[in-house]
């Protein structure tokens, strides 16, 4: 079996093009007399292509011999009709063989031997493939093979399959046994051939015959006879879908392991029809006709290839079209017309002769011609059940005759026609003739439709609803899982009768790779291209549709289905939707406001939109404000594209893991770095935050190939991926920017396998963790391939972890790769990095360079690395068997590259969101909160002013970004009642949460680096911090002594809040490194400083600062520089607020003062102002935190 496997990627087959004779049995019959194996000009001649160009054929008069000595496997394949496939009907046969003799056959004496016959489904490749077999025009080609099971031994010496689903592009790849995939089914043979060796030089002829045997059984029989070799099998599949059309056969050998040459001398495939056989005789057999009546004759026969040939009294009938037909119209009759009336039915396999029917033509008397009352009606019924067509007819001595589809139905000969137990291939058309002796009458056609018994359980959005999001898709449930079909249509109509939108099902709506034919396709997001998708998605008993665009405003809508547009397991059509007022919705009145900065997206559709697309439309083009897209928790099964014109998106999930963005997007679906990522982006100034991207592309497709599928690509300047979790196998994620400010991603998770980040730069990674998850039979791995130029920085990780799955063998994964001469100027550093033993002890690999690579011939590339450390123990890392072209930095290089702003051209985004932030613009809203009426009053940057009434009095302020939307949420904690009380931003909805004890002070912030505020408290007597995380896991840390400050912030930049206290006895900081638990201390400030930390010089990190009541002064260091700034700013009184007032991501300095209640605010980028906003008595929350 892992041989068979090594054959994947090399497996071959050659071209054989075949002529067919005129109404002949033969197809081809090619003895290479020409000397020429690749001539399909001549009769029967056929056309060998290989598949390798390694490969020798030799052509010679007579033979074409191939010597496949520098493959691991070899082929031949060709067609043997040039244009319809032969239809095997009952008691057809259809027989291909080849005769071949074997040059220095192997040890193993000829195993795995494979041959098989298919229908190209009309998708043929027309020239030698370079590569194998690996064509998508196989890919979905159906048929019967057979393996040349071995050469010793008792037993069957072939095993013999059917092809029953789309698979490899080499159709024989999988034909072995044990079946490797659900490709083939096998078919059980008998034989009492012992297994023989082959030998060389021996000619043998192997033989494939397919025989219809009834409606549901097939005979296959093979056999190898040459010399003293003699092995045959035959199997009889039964089976209500058999495989009956056929164009093409294919003969796999495995190269060097089966023989060094092989020669053929003739192949040959004969088409033998069974003889047509009359199966409903022309009647009645007399008929006394009027002249000038009409009258109809037909014959209902079995058999291919059939033709028909009235007679008149023995002779053929001339000058009527109708004579050469199944059915012979005589019209306007006349006393010649008499005469005995019979027809001959012939294909190749002979011909017969149906009973005679007398005409006589007279004046007198006749019947009166049938007249119709009551046509047959179409009917609908279930797989199984019962159904009958009736026609009602007056008239005397009628005569009936069905037909279906215009082929006339043996012994239906009755005005009702029966199904007693209808199955699928009892759906058509029928209609029926009815004759007497005065003429004949044709009913209409009425169409029957045989359905699956499934039924439809609900359906989504449900009928009659209102409000409904203008980007929804559409559900339908049913009792049993559905299939997505291959006919018919899902349409959408607005409530007028306008067709709104169509769902093709004729068109490629299949999940899976290199299928031939239409695939379903949309715009997405104003590309310049559009996109394939997937129209229909089925998980469990529910099928999606997804709609090709939004929907208008204001309207109410009606869902038309097909029948077939849907079916079961087993193929049988769900009965459809047809009635207009079955399933009806409208849209909601209006979109959300031109201004809103905020927009919902929920996959239950309570939000502005239904899908992260629709939100991201919503946003204006040429966009110059900070608008958050609030993802609610869900699976949103879409592709997602903001175009450059589109700046300024925060797309934030409501948690990381409950917020799943997923599909399986990739090369084959679409083509190009454009199309094929699951999220893109080509716009500046993007965020993505608390959410999963996966793109659920499997590691191989049909083809045992990998393909590029990115779960987010990011082409443009300053895109931040904050907390985020991408998954995928290949190239899982692409960032590189326009210009110097690059691209950030902090604390987040990426997991793949080859070159799973990539681009061309610059991009920085902070506290990440990469998963290499390369399976065991394909192990190596990738970190990395970054294609920057020259003058361009590339990708910097600092502080990583590189992980790898539990069955990921050591020594089998490279921190990056690159083909120097290709780039250059590639650089790749990895600084304070965590690695496990998967990472090889060279590091980087350097593909195809031209020169040796070494630092003299490759002076520009920059494989960097510094302080190594094991992930288990944390001792450093051996690196002495790194490769030549890296290099270790120095602990002051190292210092340099760990500061983004180095990276990013002077950029560092703020990723730990804006304090007092409540509209989610990136600025700090000035706020109070004013005791006695317990309103909260907002004036916010954005523009606009706000009252909110939420708390009571004795309340301590808690407000933070609790749900995660980017906003700050307004919050209370009690302590008569030790509950806090939040009104969430993102859904107006209250969140009260028991958590703390009277006296305790209130502490929120991110603990655990979701991107939500956690539930905290610092329990002054104790000296001990209490937490309830975001996720509910619960925490009790001692850190703190009596009287000590409790200050957080996130001092060492990894997103993370660090629990920290200020002690004022002793002028001292302590902090808990939320990274590695380690403990810092700092002395900065006095006994009497108010703590005031965060981050005043913009690097990410908050800065030690404290606010001295006594002078009025703010003393900061700032953790970049570790320079001293002391500034005067306030009055005696006054009240610290520090915040990012202007939004440039630096805290700046700002006071309240109670005595006229104005604002003070010496902002880092705006200037000097001050805001007169509150009352007497009104509290700043912006220095709510300041203990």
């Amino acid at each position: 079996m892992n041989n068979i496997r090594k054959y994947l990627s090399a497996a071959i087959c050659c071209l054989l093009i075949l002529c067919m004779t005129i109404n002949g049995a033969v197809l081809v019959d090619d003895n290479f007399a020409d000397a020429n194996s690749q001539n399909q000009a001549l009769p029967t001649s056929i056309r060998i292509f290989n598949g390798r160009a390694a490969t020798i054929r030799t052509d010679a008069p007579g033979s074409v011999t191939f010597n496949p000595a520098s493959t691991s496997s070899e082929g031949f394949w060709g067609f043997f009709t040039d244009g319809a496939p032969v239809t095997l009907a009952i008691g057809d046969r259809l027989t291909v063989s080849t005769t071949f003799s074997l040059q220095g056959v192997a040890a193993a004496g000829g195993t795995d031997l494979r041959f098989g016959v298919f229908d190209s489904k009309g998708t043929r490749n027309t020239a030698n493939l370079t590569g194998g077999i690996n064509s998508p025009t196989f890919a979905d080609d159906t048929g019967y093979a057979a393996r040349l099971a071995g050469t010793t031994g008792t037993g069957n010496p072939f095993t013999l399959f059917h092809r029953v689903a789309p698979g490899a592009s080499d159709p024989l790849i999988n034909a072995t046994t044990p079946l490797p995939s659900s490709e083939y089914i096998e078919i059980p043979g008998t034989s009492a051939t012992p297994r023989q060796a082959l030998t060389n030089d021996v000619p043998y002829t192997l033989t494939y015959q397919i025989e219809r045997v009834t409606d549901t059984d097939t005979r296959l029989t093979v056999s190898l006879i040459g010399g003293s070799v003699n092995l045959s099998t035959t199997g009889t599949e039964t089976s209500t879908t058999p495989h009956t059309t056929f164009d093409w056969f294919g003969m796999r050998i495995p190269g060097t392991n089966f023989a060094t040459g092989i020669t053929f001398t003739e192949w040959f495939a004969n088409y033998t029809p069974a003889a047509p056989v009359i199966v409903s005789q022309p009647q009645p057999s007399t008929i006394n006709a009027q002249a000038g009546s009409n009258v109809t004759l037909s014959v209902g026969a079995t058999g291919n290839e059939l033709s028909f040939q009235w007679r008149r009294n023995g002779q053929p009938i001339t000058g009527n079209p109708t004579a050469t037909t199944a059915t012979l119209q005589l019209t306007n009759v006349q006393a010649a017309d008499s005469g005995v009336y019979d027809v001959v039915v012939t294909n190749p396999g002979g011909s017969v002769t149906s009973d005679p029917v007398t005409l006589n033509v007279g004046s007198g008397p006749v019947d009166t011609a049938p007249i119709i009352t009551d046509q047959p009606d179409d009917t609908v019924v279930s797989v199984g059940s019962s159904a009958t067509l009736t026609v009602v007819a007056t008239g005397s001595n009628l005569v009936y005759q069905w037909y279906k589809n215009d082929v006339l139905i043996p012994g239906a000969t009755g005005p009702t026609l029966s199904f007693p137990q209808a199955q699928l291939g009892d759906t058509g058309d029928y209609h029926v003739v009815i004759s007497n002796s005065g003429g004949s009458v044709t009913s209409r056609n009425a169409r029957l439709t045989v359905v699956s018994t499934m039924s439809l359980v609900d359906v989504a959005p449900p009928t009659g609803t209102e409000n409904v999001c203008v980007d929804t898709s559409i559900q339908i449930t049913f009792d049993q899982p559905p299939v997505p079909g291959t006919s018919g249509s899902i349409r959408i109509y607005r409530s007028d009768g306008t067709l709104i939108d169509t769902i093709d099902m004729s068109a490629d709506t299949v999940p899976g790779t290199v299928v031939p034919g239409t695939q379903s396709s949309k715009n997405i997001g104003g590309a310049s291209s559009r996109f394939n998708y997937y129209p229909v998605l089925v998980n469990g008993n529910v099928a999606n549709v997804y709609l090709h665009q939004q929907l208008d405003y204001n309207q109410t809508y009606y869902v038309q289905i097909d029948p077939g547009a849907i079916t079961d397991a087993s193929g049988a059509p769900f009965a459809g939707v047809s009635d207009p007022d079955q399933w009806t919705f409208r849209t909601r009145t209006a979109a959300p406001s031109a201004g809103t900065n905020t927009i919902i997206v929920s996959a239950n559709g309570d939000g502005d939109f239904c899908t992260v697309q629709g939100a991201v439309d919503f946003v204006p083009v040429n966009n110059t404000v900070r608008r958050t897209i609030f993802v609610r928790d869900g699976v949103y099964n879409e592709i997602v594209y903001v175009r450059s014109n589109k700046r300024f998106i925060s797309v934030r999930g409501e948690s990381r893991d409950g917020t799943r963005i997923e599909y399986a997007n990739n090369e084959n679906l679409n083509t190009g770095t454009l199309n094929r990522t699951l999220f893109g982006v080509d716009a500046s100034d993007f965020q993505l935050w608390n959410i999963t991207i996966r793109n659920t592309t499997t590691k191989l497709n049909a083809v045992a190939n990998t393909r590029q599928a990115e779960a987010f690509r990011g082409n443009n300047d300053r895109i931040l991926l904050n907390h985020v979790a991408l998954y995928s196998f290949q190239d899982t994620l692409l960032l590189q920017s326009q210009g110097p400010q690059g691209d950030y991603v902090n604390n987040s998770y990426i997991e793949g396998d080859v070159d799973f980040t990539w681009g061309a730069g610059t991009v920085f990674f902070r506290n990440c963790e990469l998963k290499d998850v390369a399976p065991p039979s394909r192990p190596q791995a990738y970190y990395s391939q970054i294609r920057n130029p020259q003058n361009k920085n590339g990708n910097v990780y600092v502080g990583c972890r590189l992980t790898r799955n539990p069955d990921t063998p050591d020594n089998s994964a490279y921190l990056s790769r690159i083909d120097p001469d290709d780039f250059p100027f590639s650089q790749v550093v990895w600084i304070d990095t965590l690695m496990d033993h998967h990472i090889r002890p060279e590091g980087w690999l350097i593909n195809n360079p031209s020169l040796d690579p070494t630092p003299a011939n490759y002076p520009n590339i920059r494989f960097w690395e510094y302080n190594s450390r094991d992930l288990e123990t944390g001792a450093p890392v051996d690196v002495s068997q790194r490769h030549p072209l890296s290099r270790q930095l120095t602990a002051e290089e190292a210092e340099f590259w760990r500061d983004p702003k180095n990276v990013l051209g002077g950029w560092s985004p703020p990723i730990k969101g804006t304090p007092m932030d409540y509209d989610g613009d990136g600025r700090t809203d000035i706020s109070v909160f004013r005791p006695n009426e317990n309103n909260w009053y907002l004036l916010l940057s954005a523009g606009g002013f706000r009252v909110q009434g939420w708390g009571m009095n004795g309340d301590k302020l808690a407000p933070a970004d609790f749900d995660g939307d980017g906003k700050t949420d307004l919050a209370v904690f009690r302590p008569s009642d030790s509950n806090w009380y939040i009104f969430n931003s993102s859904t107006n909805t209250v969140t009260v949460a028991g958590w703390g004890l009277p006296g305790d002070l209130p502490v929120p912030a991110d603990y655990g680096g979701d991107g939500k505020a956690d539930l905290a408290v610092y329990r002054p007597s104790e000296g001990k911090w209490y937490r309830r995380d975001s996720d509910g896991k619960l925490h009790i840390f001692e850190w703190g002594l009596p009287g000590d400050k409790p200050a957080p912030a996130d001092f060492n930049g990894d997103s993370i809040t660090d629990m920290t206290v200020f002690r004022p006895s002793e002028g001292k900081w302590y902090i808990l490194n939320s990274g590695n638990a380690s403990i810092s201390e700092f002395t900065w400030g006095l006994n009497g400083d108010l703590p005031v930390p965060g981050d005043y010089s913009g690097d990410g990190k908050a800065d030690f600062a404290v606010y001295r009541p006594s002078n009025q002064t703010w003393y900061r260091m700032h953790s970049d520089t570790f320079q001293i700034h002391i500034t005067t700013w306030g009055l005696p009184g006054d009240l610290p607020t520090p915040g990012d007032y202007d939004g440039d991501g630096k805290q700046d300095l700002a006071v309240f003062r109670p005595s006229n209640s104005t604002w003070f605010i010496n902002s880092s980028t705006g200037g000097i102002y001050s805001q007169p906003f509150g009352l007497a008595g009104d509290v700043p929350v912006e220095n709510a935190f300041v203990y």
